[in-house]
């Protein structure tokens, strides 16, 4: 089957050296001009066929000064490969704010981020297992801070940050990974108005009161990042999982929205959004006994009303899952070094079935139409 690559390029903010006399570079508002730079051609593959892109790049010249000078913050900051800025260095000394930290990614995440000497506040729903998690990691020596938060409530969350900032006194990271799935096995018209409720006021809403609630702080201290767990289902469609399907979409939409909008206003802060498959985590151990099960167990979940042959095709779709996941401990170094290479994406596993290849070829087929 053909393989689809693509190249995409954002416009990137230059910022324009100082006069060669010294003088400041402060102006009004008609001195904001825009400059092409140098165009820097990248190969890629459309249905199989090699070709070179006429891609334009847009620099912007701000009449302000650099961030790298006129934020002061303990935070490393350092330039990728593409000469922008790549503002965290994971180390010792740093706080992250992890949610839904009880368990499975998101704990494996705050184990990552503690092994490298960052404090962690946890977030979790669950009291219980949140309290589990955080005497077992103050019994290594860890410096965390436990806080019950539901995300779906941004009074929650809004707490959540003040309880970082009086307790560690800054914030770094923030990892909004606390998400829940819905039943599924229905196809979208038949799907419960109230699991469309649940599912978006955590997987999305979370977000965007994790976003709202701790960004001011970072665009306060000059540095940070934000990290929002979405899904592979964020990139291709589920013809069972409306609901869970559209809330990761979102979370993508969100987190390229928000990447935008701090480039734009040159704002020294990332973004990361992660679209992992199947991680042997609580919400994946459920697909995954889904493709274990016997005869009878599939039976009783498979969507009703299938022909047989998509039926077993199916089963055989998420049987062929279980080759593909991972332990949550592997995607989290994934996604921490996601973090420090400032990439926006970050696919753990990788796209297993090409779900999203052909979707962005199916977009591009499209554009070719009208071109």
């Amino acid at each position: 089957m053909p393989i689809t690559w693509i190249a995409i390029e954002r416009p990137t903010i230059r910022w324009a050296p100082p006069a060669a006399n010294g003088s400041s570079r402060a102006g009004s508002a008609s001195d904001v001009a825009l400059q092409r730079a140098p165009p820097r051609p990248r190969r890629a593959w459309h249905a199989g066929k090699c070709r070179t892109p006429n891609l334009r790049h847009t620099a912007i010249k701000l009449p302000y000064p650099d961030p790298m000078i006129t934020h002061n913050t303990s935070s490393k900051l350092a330039r990728n490969d593409n000469g922008r800025l790549s503002v965290m260095i994971i180390e010792a000394g740093q706080v992250a704010v992890v949610t839904g930290a009880a368990q499975g990614l998101g704990r494996a995440l705050a184990a990552g981020l503690l092994d490298r000497g960052v404090s962690v506040v946890l977030a979790d729903i669950a009291t219980e297992s949140l309290h589990d998690t955080a005497e077992a990691f103050t019994a290594r020596g860890a410096a965390i801070l436990p806080v019950t938060t539901d995300v779906s409530d941004p009074v929650a969350v809004t707490t959540l940050a003040a309880r970082t900032l009086e307790h560690f006194g800054r914030v770094d990271l923030v990892v909004n990974n606390a998400g829940i799935a819905n039943g599924g096995g229905q196809p979208l018209w038949q799907s419960d108005p109230q699991d469309w409720q649940r599912v978006l006021a955590v997987n999305l809403l979370g977000v965007v009161h994790g976003i709202q609630a701790f960004v001011p702080h970072l665009v306060a201290a000059g540095a940070g990042h934000v990290v929002n767990i979405a899904s592979l289902a964020g990139l291709i469609a589920s013809p069972f999982g409306a609901a869970y399907c559209a809330s990761k979409h979102a979370v993508v939409a969100l987190s390229e929205t928000l990447r935008s909008a701090l480039e734009i206003m040159s704002l020294p802060i990332g973004v990361t959004v992660v679209c992992p498959g199947l991680v042997r985590t609580p919400l994946g151990e459920r697909v995954i006994a889904l493709a274990q099960a016997d005869d009878d167990g599939w039976a009783e979940q498979a969507p009703a009303g299938l022909p047989m042959e998509r039926t077993q095709r199916l089963r055989a779709a998420i049987q062929y899952l279980l080759l593909t996941v991972i332990e949550p401990e592997v995607a989290a170094e994934r996604i921490l070094a996601a973090v420090e290479a400032n990439r926006l994406y970050e696919l753990t596993h990788g796209d297993p079935e090409d779900g999203a290849r052909h979707r962005v070829e199916g977009i591009l087929a499209a554009l070719d139409n009208h071109s």
